[in-house]
């Protein structure tokens, strides 16, 4: 089931909160396993979780569409490049 153009909520709302934010280098090359570190990484080690909130989190973030949000990702950065080349 799709959630606002998404695979699912759980990748929707990592876009959301998360990693729309980030400025990506128009020569950064975005994956799917370099997203899934940097949200981890941002949901663990700024979190103060106890192991049960940690599960629930981890539960959470397995139903991202870690591959969808890279696609998205390199094309906005491709758009850029382009635009910087006209």
């Amino acid at each position: 089931m799709s959630y606002n153009g998404f695979t699912n909520y759980a990748t929707w709302r990592v876009h959301n909160d998360i990693t729309s934010v980030i400025e990506w280098e128009y020569d950064e090359m975005i994956t799917s396993e370099l997203l899934e570190e940097i949200i981890k990484s941002t949901v663990f080690d700024n979190s103060g979780a106890d192991d049960l909130a940690a599960d629930y989190a981890m539960s959470f973030l397995n139903n991202v569409n870690y591959h969808e949000l890279a696609e998205l990702y390199t094309d906005e950065i491709r758009h850029k490049n382009d635009n910087k080349l006209n």
